[in-house]
């Protein structure tokens, strides 16, 4: 916190402003000199030296000897810094101005008036902030004072905070003091929960961040990688859009506050696909019905299994790298794929099934024989590759032999 005070000798038309820019004409703003300037009547005061400092940490001090007219309407402006070759900054927003004054009236038995007055438009569009509501006046050698003060805005143009309205003749001395206060900083947010906390490692989830202090946001990160895309739905909620990655990373979010901790509230799993290894037994009926065991790896927490395009009429997750699926009906030869929140398994050669379609049986020659058995018989039709069993009604065949695809002899 800095102060100026001045005294402003024969004070009457005179008042406190703040005014960004020290241009010409008097109290024109300046964007080659973009900062808050001590004037009157259009003259610079020569900045203090203390001014060098950033921010809010100093402000300018002066006074001046005036001799007031009930014309008058000139401003008191307060500065920072105008020097050559300061580095200084800007007011921030939020900065807290305070400002009060002590008047007195040197002129025993005259009766001097201070009247601070809101400003409507002004120069350049005056922002106006009026110290009080009523008048001060001072008579004789008695001293009045007031107070006030303003946070200033994002953008400062012009800020007067007060101005006088002078009676003719009169005079005295107005003692200012104004302190800035930085703006309070902002506090940096906190992620509690990520939702989900987990998704495939090829990015694309979209991910729910709770927390604080999220308003103005300016980054959210899984890990060291930014989120594809981000939308802050209000100070405790995020929705961001995870990006590639493995492992296990911390979701920090980024304001002007700073960025979050992390904890282990915050953390999201880049879940790998599955892979299927193996499939066993390869083929069934077309009809389905047939359990199948898959082995492979990253099972666990898998919500689904297909044969092609079908999902399996049942399965259940072994462990992280077997799983037991009952195949549904299909046709052809199929993958077996398996999804996780990680992805699904990739197509490969291992995990196929192939459907077998029932045989059938067009000719037996020949059609007849001894009640004894023992004929030679040839069976003609479709589908024999893989015969398990020839039966003659219910009494299987003596022996068999599958002499192609389409031919037995039994």
């Amino acid at each position: 916190m800095s102060n100026i005070a001045g005294s402003l000798i024969n004070w009457l038309g005179r008042g406190l402003a703040l005014l960004r820019g020290c241009g010409s004409p008097r109290l024109t703003p300046s964007a080659a000199l973009p900062v808050l300037c001590l004037a009157l009547a259009g003259a610079l005061l020569a900045p203090s030296a203390a001014a060098a400092s950033a921010g809010c940490t100093a402000v300018n001090a002066g006074s001046l000897n005036h001799t007031s007219s009930l014309s008058d309407s000139v401003f008191q402006v307060v500065t920072r810094a105008v020097n050559a070759g300061l580095t200084v900054q800007q007011f921030a927003a939020g900065d807290r101005l305070n400002y009060s004054y002590t008047i007195s009236n040197t002129n025993v038995g005259t009766h001097a008036y201070y009247r601070p007055t809101n400003v409507a438009g002004g120069i350049g569009g005056a922002v106006a902030f009026v110290g009080t509501s009523t008048n001060v006046s001072s008579t004789g050698d008695a001293t009045s004072s007031g107070s006030g003060s303003v946070i200033l805005p994002a953008e400062i143009t012009d800020v007067y905070i007060t101005d006088t309205q002078a009676v003719a003749g009169q005079s005295g001395t107005v003692t200012w003091t104004v302190t800035c206060t930085p703006a309070a900083a902002a506090a940096a947010p906190t992620v509690t929960a990520v939702s989900p906390g987990s998704g495939p490692a090829g990015g694309g989830t979209s991910v729910i961040l709770t927390g604080t202090d999220f308003t103005g946001a300016t980054a959210v990160n899984f890990g060291a990688t930014a989120a594809t895309a981000f939308t802050v739905n209000s100070a405790t909620s995020i929705t961001a859009t995870a990006p590639a990655g493995t492992g296990t990373v911390d979701v920090r979010v980024t304001t002007s506050g700073g960025t979050s901790a992390t904890t282990a509230a915050d953390q999201y799993s880049y879940v790998a696909a599955p892979t299927v290894t193996s499939v066993s037994p390869t083929a069934g009926p077309t009809s389905g019905g047939t359990t199948v065991t898959i082995t492979g790896t990253g099972f666990s927490g898998t919500t689904a299994v297909t044969f092609g395009a079908t999902p399996a009429t049942g399965f259940t997750v072994n462990s992280a790298t077997q799983i037991t699926a009952t195949v549904p009906a299909g046709t052809g030869t199929v993958n077996v794929r398996v999804t996780t929140l990680g992805g699904t398994s990739a197509v490969a050669a291992a995990n196929q099934f192939s459907y077998v379609a029932a045989p059938t049986v067009t000719s037996i020659s020949p059609t007849a024989g001894p009640g004894s058995g023992g004929t030679t018989v040839t069976i003609t039709g479709t589908g024999f590759s893989g015969t398990t069993a020839v039966t003659f009604g219910a009494t299987p065949a003596t022996g068999f032999t599958v002499n192609s695809a389409t031919q037995i002899t039994a």
